[in-house]
Parts: structure tokens; C-alpha cells; sequence
């Protein structure tokens, strides 16, 4: 084993981890800066967008809609509403790999029907954490 390399890789993973210490303050600022002042501004003067050092910034307005019932009574409301076509049964992929990582874990296989429609990938790769 060239312990070169390994010490390079511990180096560079040590750099990464400063950056991302830096780049999460920065965002942090950002966040603030555009959250309070820079939006209370644009509110408070009325202005939707303004060019700034080859940079505009503008006002952007998200809805976000979450449902405030069970998922079962959420899909019935669809369907009463004529809107059965959006109502899905899925799967999560989140909820499929720890099921599948729970069944290997435990020196099982999976079932059958699920291994036959499940493309299980194995990744081997290198890491570094603190000792």
C-alpha cells in the first residue's frame, strides 16, 4: 500500500471538511442577509428586483402545499374531487433501501416477488472519518 496516497486522501478530506465549515457560514449569512434586511427592503420600498454588480436580485415566491390529514383520507379527497389520476401507490426509494439493508444486515434474502423487481447495487469505496 503506498501510504502516500492514503495520507494525501486524509489531507484532502481534511481540507474539504474546512471548506464546508466555511461554506456553511457563508450560507448562513446569506440566508440572514436575504431573509431580514435584503427582503424587508424590497418589501418596505416596494421594489421587485434590482441589478447590483452584474447580479440581479429579485423577489421569488414559492406556495407550498402539505397535507394536513392522513395520506388515506388525502388520496379519498382526491378521488371525491375527480382527481384520481394524481393518486399513486408507491414505494419510497428511502423506505426500500433501509428495508433491503435491514434483510442483508439480518443474513436474510429478500422475497421472491421483491428480489425479482429489485436491482440491488453493492458500492465499495474508501472513507475517512476521525479516530
Amino acid at each position: 500500500m503506498n501510504i502516500d496516497l492514503a495520507k494525501r486522501l486524509v489531507r484532502v478530506e481534511l481540507a474539504i471538511d474546512v471548506l464546508e465549515a466555511r461554506l456553511k457560514k457563508f450560507k448562513s449569512e446569506k440566508e440572514k442577509l436575504a431573509k431580514y434586511a435584503v427582503l424587508d427592503q424590497f418589501l418596505q420600498d416596494g421594489v421587485r428586483s434590482v441589478k447590483i454588480e452584474e447580479h440581479t436580485l429579485y423577489l421569488h415566491t414559492q406556495r407550498l402545499a402539505a397535507s394536513s390529514v392522513p395520506q388515506a383520507e388525502l388520496c379519498e379527497a382526491f378521488r371525491i374531487a375527480g382527481l384520481g389520476d394524481l393518486v399513486k401507490t408507491v414505494v419510497n426509494p428511502q423506505t426500500l433501501q433501509a428495508y433491503c439493508r435491514g434483510e442483508f444486515d439480518e443474513g436474510r434474502e429478500l422475497p421472491k416477488s421483491v428480489a425479482a423487481v429489485v436491482k440491488v447495487t453493492e458500492i465499495t469505496s474508501v472513507r475517512v472519518r476521525k479516530s
